[in-house]
């Protein structure tokens, strides 16, 4: 069997579907069966916002590498963004990170954050406040001080390049 040949077996109110071919293909098929037995599942998905961990990799693959030990290193590229880009990059990268259970969580703090971005603390955190006034991070405030991690909507703007 090719390893990019997949077979699903599906059971849905009683009617068994069998899948097999390649994922994207598999996937269509799937999709398909669900708008056919319930139609505002096509509707409903296509309102959807589904970010997984491929769509933050191509997003980021531009600007930086993450190294096995979750150091963040800016690419040429990335070296070149905003120090508001870089902040987002960093944070979707922990978000990345964390889903990839390279790291605990994705809150990062302001000395993390500057250190990375390679600015100092009060340029950061002007850039922080910004962001945090658009929607684009979120804050948590706890023991160790306040920590930061980027918002669906930041990822988005990232994405579109609307920082």
């Amino acid at each position: 069997m090719k390893d990019n040949i997949i077979k699903v077996k599906l059971e849905l109110e009683g009617h068994f579907y069998e899948f097999e071919g390649e994922l994207e293909d598999v996937i269509r098929a799937i999709n398909k069966v669900f708008s056919e037995i319930y139609p505002g599942y096509n509707l409903a998905k296509r309102i959807v916002i589904n970010i997984d961990i491929n769509d933050l990799i191509d997003m980021l693959k531009p600007f930086l590498h993450i190294t096995e030990a979750g150091h963040i290193i800016f690419t040429p590229t990335g070296e070149g963004l905003s120090i508001s880009n870089k902040i987002m990059a960093a944070l979707i990268a922990a978000r990345l990170m964390k889903l990839s259970n390279i790291r605990t969580d994705d809150y990062m703090s302001l000395s993390e954050l500057s250190y990375i971005v390679a600015s100092s603390t009060k340029s950061a955190s002007s850039r922080l406040s910004e962001l945090y006034s658009k929607g684009y991070i979120e804050k948590m405030r706890g023991d160790d001080g306040v920590r930061y991690r980027v918002s669906l909507k930041g990822i988005l703007a990232f994405q579109r390049k609307n920082i």
